[in-house]
Protein backbone atom coordinates (compact mmCIF):
# COMPACT_ATOMS: atom_id res chain seq x y z
CA UNK A 1 0.00 0.00 0.00
CA UNK A 2 1.18 3.27 -0.86
CA UNK A 3 2.19 6.07 1.80
CA UNK A 4 -0.71 8.22 -0.24
CA UNK A 5 -3.45 5.89 0.62
CA UNK A 6 -2.65 6.05 4.47
CA UNK A 7 -5.93 8.18 5.65
CA UNK A 8 -4.28 9.53 8.98
CA UNK A 9 -1.21 9.58 11.07
CA UNK A 10 -1.65 9.82 14.72
CA UNK A 11 -0.80 8.89 18.05
CA UNK A 12 -2.44 6.17 19.96
CA UNK A 13 -3.24 8.05 23.36
CA UNK A 14 -5.61 6.00 25.00
CA UNK A 15 -9.76 4.53 25.30
CA UNK A 16 -12.71 6.38 25.38
CA UNK A 17 -16.41 4.70 26.35
CA UNK A 18 -19.56 5.87 24.43
CA UNK A 19 -22.18 3.56 26.21
CA UNK A 20 -20.86 0.25 25.98
CA UNK A 21 -18.71 0.64 22.91
CA UNK A 22 -14.96 1.43 23.15
CA UNK A 23 -13.40 4.25 21.49
CA UNK A 24 -9.85 4.53 20.47
CA UNK A 25 -8.48 7.77 21.00
CA UNK A 26 -6.32 8.94 18.27
CA UNK A 27 -4.21 12.53 18.61
CA UNK A 28 -3.47 14.14 15.64
CA UNK A 29 -0.48 16.74 16.48
CA UNK A 30 0.01 18.15 12.79
CA UNK A 31 -3.79 19.14 12.90
CA UNK A 32 -4.28 19.43 17.01
CA UNK A 33 -7.10 17.41 16.51
CA UNK A 34 -8.60 14.45 18.05
CA UNK A 35 -10.31 11.53 16.50
CA UNK A 36 -11.84 7.86 17.75
CA UNK A 37 -12.20 4.80 15.95
CA UNK A 38 -15.34 3.06 17.61
CA UNK A 39 -14.10 -0.59 18.05
CA UNK A 40 -17.76 -2.34 17.44
CA UNK A 41 -18.85 -4.57 15.11
CA UNK A 42 -18.61 -3.95 11.61
CA UNK A 43 -15.97 -1.16 12.46
CA UNK A 44 -13.06 -2.10 10.03
CA UNK A 45 -9.40 -1.11 11.60
CA UNK A 46 -6.39 -0.87 10.01
CA UNK A 47 -3.16 0.43 10.64
CA UNK A 48 0.86 0.66 10.23
CA UNK A 49 3.53 1.42 12.35
CA UNK A 50 5.14 4.36 11.63
CA UNK A 51 8.41 3.90 13.56
CA UNK A 52 9.48 1.80 17.22
CA UNK A 53 9.35 5.25 19.29
CA UNK A 54 7.04 5.49 21.67
CA UNK A 55 5.34 8.79 22.73
CA UNK A 56 3.47 10.95 25.50
CA UNK A 57 -0.27 9.99 25.90
CA UNK A 58 -0.87 13.25 27.71
CA UNK A 59 -2.16 14.15 30.89
CA UNK A 60 -5.34 14.43 33.10
CA UNK A 61 -6.81 17.83 34.40
CA UNK A 62 -10.01 19.19 36.30
CA UNK A 63 -12.57 20.89 34.07
CA UNK A 64 -14.45 23.70 35.55
CA UNK A 65 -17.52 21.60 36.62
CA UNK A 66 -14.95 19.73 38.61
CA UNK A 67 -14.90 16.43 35.82
CA UNK A 68 -11.51 15.22 35.01
CA UNK A 69 -10.62 15.84 31.28
CA UNK A 70 -8.13 14.26 28.90
CA UNK A 71 -5.67 16.78 27.72
CA UNK A 72 -2.68 16.36 25.16
CA UNK A 73 0.97 16.21 25.90
CA UNK A 74 2.08 20.26 25.00
CA UNK A 75 4.60 18.67 22.95
CA UNK A 76 4.08 15.48 22.11
CA UNK A 77 7.44 14.25 23.73
CA UNK A 78 8.80 10.96 24.42
CA UNK A 79 7.26 8.79 26.99
CA UNK A 80 9.45 7.75 29.89
CA UNK A 81 10.74 4.28 29.94
CA UNK A 82 7.92 1.66 30.41
CA UNK A 83 5.62 4.38 31.12
CA UNK A 84 2.78 5.91 28.93
CA UNK A 85 3.40 9.39 30.01
CA UNK A 86 6.66 11.76 29.64
CA UNK A 87 7.89 13.47 33.38
CA UNK A 88 6.22 16.50 32.89
CA UNK A 89 2.85 15.23 32.15
CA UNK A 90 3.12 12.53 34.63
CA UNK A 91 3.67 14.70 37.67
CA UNK A 92 0.80 17.00 36.13
CA UNK A 93 -1.44 14.52 35.87
CA UNK A 94 -4.50 15.03 38.84
CA UNK A 95 -4.88 11.47 38.94
CA UNK A 96 -1.48 10.88 40.66
CA UNK A 97 -1.36 9.07 43.44
CA UNK A 98 -4.87 8.25 42.91
CA UNK A 99 -4.49 4.28 43.95
CA UNK A 100 -2.80 5.68 47.45
CA UNK A 101 -5.57 7.65 48.85
CA UNK A 102 -6.23 5.65 51.59
CA UNK A 103 -2.82 5.08 52.90
CA UNK A 104 -2.08 6.72 56.10
CA UNK A 105 0.02 10.00 55.13
CA UNK A 106 -1.76 10.38 51.87
CA UNK A 107 -1.56 14.45 50.38
CA UNK A 108 -4.22 15.19 48.07
CA UNK A 109 -4.72 18.16 46.05
CA UNK A 110 -8.15 19.91 46.58
CA UNK A 111 -9.48 18.59 42.87
CA UNK A 112 -8.76 15.47 43.76
CA UNK A 113 -9.96 15.42 47.17
CA UNK A 114 -13.32 16.24 45.73
CA UNK A 115 -13.06 13.36 43.11
CA UNK A 116 -12.15 10.96 46.23
CA UNK A 117 -15.30 12.19 48.12
CA UNK A 118 -17.55 11.11 46.12
CA UNK A 119 -19.62 8.00 46.19
CA UNK A 120 -17.76 5.13 44.79
CA UNK A 121 -18.83 1.45 43.93
CA UNK A 122 -17.47 -1.75 45.10
CA UNK A 123 -17.55 -4.11 42.27
CA UNK A 124 -17.01 -7.82 41.39
CA UNK A 125 -16.05 -8.59 37.63
CA UNK A 126 -15.23 -11.89 35.63
CA UNK A 127 -13.81 -12.40 32.63
CA UNK A 128 -13.66 -14.83 29.89
CA UNK A 129 -10.96 -16.98 31.12
CA UNK A 130 -13.11 -17.59 34.55
CA UNK A 131 -11.45 -15.01 36.78
CA UNK A 132 -12.96 -13.09 39.07
CA UNK A 133 -11.64 -9.55 40.28
CA UNK A 134 -12.67 -7.08 42.98
CA UNK A 135 -12.24 -3.30 41.44
CA UNK A 136 -13.64 -0.06 42.38
CA UNK A 137 -15.52 3.29 40.04
CA UNK A 138 -16.91 6.21 41.22
CA UNK A 139 -20.00 7.22 40.97
CA UNK A 140 -20.11 8.69 37.33
CA UNK A 141 -17.71 6.31 35.72
CA UNK A 142 -19.56 3.01 36.79
CA UNK A 143 -20.89 1.76 33.97
CA UNK A 144 -17.84 3.00 31.88
CA UNK A 145 -15.19 1.48 34.45
CA UNK A 146 -16.81 -2.06 33.60
CA UNK A 147 -16.62 -1.45 29.68
CA UNK A 148 -13.12 -0.17 30.05
CA UNK A 149 -11.87 -2.80 32.27
CA UNK A 150 -13.15 -5.30 29.20
CA UNK A 151 -15.11 -7.18 31.50
CA UNK A 152 -17.98 -10.20 30.47
CA UNK A 153 -19.96 -9.47 33.40
CA UNK A 154 -19.95 -8.21 36.75
CA UNK A 155 -21.94 -7.28 39.82
CA UNK A 156 -21.33 -4.16 41.95
CA UNK A 157 -21.87 -5.28 45.19
CA UNK A 158 -21.19 -2.09 47.84
CA UNK A 159 -22.14 1.43 47.64
CA UNK A 160 -19.54 3.35 49.50
CA UNK A 161 -19.53 7.00 50.82
CA UNK A 162 -16.33 7.73 49.10
CA UNK A 163 -13.51 6.42 47.79
CA UNK A 164 -10.91 5.98 50.82
CA UNK A 165 -13.98 3.82 52.40
CA UNK A 166 -14.24 1.73 48.92
CA UNK A 167 -10.95 1.34 48.61
CA UNK A 168 -10.14 0.19 52.32
CA UNK A 169 -12.99 -2.61 51.30
CA UNK A 170 -11.47 -3.73 48.17
CA UNK A 171 -8.41 -4.53 50.29
CA UNK A 172 -10.60 -6.24 53.01
CA UNK A 173 -12.44 -8.86 50.33
CA UNK A 174 -9.16 -9.60 48.23
CA UNK A 175 -7.20 -10.19 51.88
CA UNK A 176 -9.45 -11.98 53.70
CA UNK A 177 -11.59 -13.88 49.98
CA UNK A 178 -8.41 -13.82 48.33
CA UNK A 179 -9.91 -12.06 45.30
CA UNK A 180 -7.50 -10.83 42.78
CA UNK A 181 -7.79 -6.67 42.42
CA UNK A 182 -5.76 -7.21 39.30
CA UNK A 183 -6.17 -9.23 35.25
CA UNK A 184 -3.85 -8.26 33.27
CA UNK A 185 -5.21 -7.64 29.49
CA UNK A 186 -2.65 -10.53 28.12
CA UNK A 187 -4.65 -12.68 30.18
CA UNK A 188 -7.49 -11.15 28.77
CA UNK A 189 -6.51 -11.84 25.84
CA UNK A 190 -5.87 -15.10 25.94
CA UNK A 191 -8.94 -15.73 27.66
CA UNK A 192 -11.22 -14.46 24.96
CA UNK A 193 -9.31 -17.25 22.76
CA UNK A 194 -9.75 -19.93 25.22
CA UNK A 195 -12.91 -18.70 27.00
CA UNK A 196 -15.18 -21.18 29.66
CA UNK A 197 -18.79 -21.77 28.52
CA UNK A 198 -20.90 -19.10 29.20
CA UNK A 199 -22.44 -21.66 32.05
CA UNK A 200 -19.59 -22.02 34.01
CA UNK A 201 -18.93 -18.15 33.74
CA UNK A 202 -22.04 -17.01 35.46
CA UNK A 203 -21.61 -19.79 37.90
CA UNK A 204 -18.40 -19.28 39.28
CA UNK A 205 -19.47 -15.11 39.40
CA UNK A 206 -22.65 -16.25 41.19
CA UNK A 207 -20.50 -18.20 43.84
CA UNK A 208 -17.94 -15.40 43.96
CA UNK A 209 -20.42 -12.79 44.38
CA UNK A 210 -22.41 -14.49 46.81
CA UNK A 211 -19.59 -14.76 48.74
CA UNK A 212 -18.36 -11.45 48.74
CA UNK A 213 -21.80 -10.11 49.34
CA UNK A 214 -21.89 -12.08 52.45
CA UNK A 215 -18.80 -11.28 53.78
CA UNK A 216 -19.41 -7.38 53.20
CA UNK A 217 -22.39 -7.71 55.10
CA UNK A 218 -20.99 -9.03 57.84
CA UNK A 219 -18.81 -5.87 58.21
CA UNK A 220 -21.20 -3.19 59.62
CA UNK A 221 -18.85 -0.77 58.33
CA UNK A 222 -20.15 2.59 58.52
CA UNK A 223 -20.39 4.51 54.98
CA UNK A 224 -20.83 1.05 52.86
CA UNK A 225 -23.81 -0.49 52.00
CA UNK A 226 -24.47 -4.11 50.61
CA UNK A 227 -25.98 -3.59 47.12
CA UNK A 228 -26.47 -6.42 44.40
CA UNK A 229 -26.71 -4.86 41.07
CA UNK A 230 -25.75 -6.75 37.63
CA UNK A 231 -24.22 -5.73 34.95
CA UNK A 232 -23.65 -7.57 31.57
CA UNK A 233 -25.69 -8.82 28.34
CA UNK A 234 -26.58 -11.75 26.92
CA UNK A 235 -25.38 -10.93 24.09
CA UNK A 236 -21.99 -10.13 25.27
CA UNK A 237 -21.57 -13.47 27.09
CA UNK A 238 -22.57 -15.17 23.92
CA UNK A 239 -19.78 -12.85 22.38
CA UNK A 240 -16.79 -13.57 24.71
CA UNK A 241 -17.72 -17.29 25.74
CA UNK A 242 -19.74 -18.70 22.72
CA UNK A 243 -17.01 -19.46 20.21
CA UNK A 244 -13.95 -21.74 21.48
CA UNK A 245 -11.73 -21.25 17.82
CA UNK A 246 -10.38 -18.13 17.76
CA UNK A 247 -6.71 -17.37 17.61
CA UNK A 248 -4.86 -15.08 19.65
CA UNK A 249 -3.30 -12.76 16.70
CA UNK A 250 0.05 -13.74 15.42
CA UNK A 251 1.68 -10.32 14.70
CA UNK A 252 3.40 -7.62 16.57
CA UNK A 253 0.89 -4.88 16.28
CA UNK A 254 3.90 -2.89 16.68
CA UNK A 255 5.75 -3.51 13.88
CA UNK A 256 3.97 -3.51 9.86
CA UNK A 257 0.62 -3.20 8.81
CA UNK A 258 -2.65 -4.53 9.77
CA UNK A 259 -6.19 -5.06 9.27
CA UNK A 260 -9.54 -6.49 10.29
CA UNK A 261 -13.09 -6.35 10.38
CA UNK A 262 -14.21 -5.76 13.74
CA UNK A 263 -16.97 -8.17 16.04
CA UNK A 264 -16.56 -6.12 19.26
CA UNK A 265 -14.00 -5.51 21.85
CA UNK A 266 -13.53 -6.27 25.28
CA UNK A 267 -11.53 -2.87 26.72
CA UNK A 268 -8.06 -2.61 24.75
CA UNK A 269 -8.76 -6.31 23.25
CA UNK A 270 -11.18 -6.97 20.24
CA UNK A 271 -12.47 -9.45 18.31
CA UNK A 272 -12.31 -9.40 14.62
CA UNK A 273 -12.05 -11.49 11.11
CA UNK A 274 -9.53 -11.28 8.72
CA UNK A 275 -8.26 -14.11 5.85
CA UNK A 276 -10.93 -16.55 7.04
CA UNK A 277 -9.38 -15.99 11.16
CA UNK A 278 -11.55 -15.52 13.74
CA UNK A 279 -8.96 -13.56 15.87
CA UNK A 280 -8.13 -12.26 19.20
CA UNK A 281 -6.22 -8.57 19.28
CA UNK A 282 -4.30 -6.99 22.45
CA UNK A 283 -4.68 -3.80 21.29
CA UNK A 284 -2.33 -2.46 24.99
CA UNK A 285 0.58 -2.32 23.30
CA UNK A 286 -0.43 0.26 20.63
CA UNK A 287 -0.62 2.72 22.76
CA UNK A 288 1.60 5.87 22.95
CA UNK A 289 2.50 4.38 19.54
CA UNK A 290 2.23 6.70 16.23
CA UNK A 291 0.49 4.49 13.52
CA UNK A 292 -1.20 5.43 10.09
CA UNK A 293 -4.75 4.66 10.33
CA UNK A 294 -6.21 3.38 6.65
CA UNK A 295 -7.00 0.34 4.75
CA UNK A 296 -4.28 -1.74 5.52
CA UNK A 297 -4.62 -5.26 5.36
CA UNK A 298 -2.91 -7.96 7.97
CA UNK A 299 -0.37 -11.02 6.27
CA UNK A 300 -1.40 -14.18 7.98
CA UNK A 301 -0.68 -17.23 6.58
CA UNK A 302 -3.24 -19.51 4.51
CA UNK A 303 -6.15 -21.06 6.68
CA UNK A 304 -4.88 -24.52 5.88
CA UNK A 305 -1.37 -23.49 7.58
CA UNK A 306 -0.89 -23.22 11.30
CA UNK A 307 -0.40 -20.21 12.73
CA UNK A 308 1.52 -21.76 15.57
Amino acid sequence: MSDDAATLEALVAGLDIEGTTCLLRLWNPAHRSVEYIPLSDGSWLGWRAVDDNRYCCGRHVWRQDGMPAWLPCPSVGRAQSSKKQCQDCELADVFLGLHQVHRAGARLSDGLNSYVMRPHYLYVAGFADGVEKVGTAVDFRKEDRLVEQGAVLATRVAYCSDGKMVRHLEDAVSSSLGLTQRHSVNDKARGLANPVSPANLRSEHGRVVDGVCAFVSRLHWQGVESIRENWGSEDRIELACGMCDRTLYPNDVRVGEHGLAVQGSFGLVILGTSDCYDLVVNLSTLISRRVQVGPFISSLPPKQDSLF
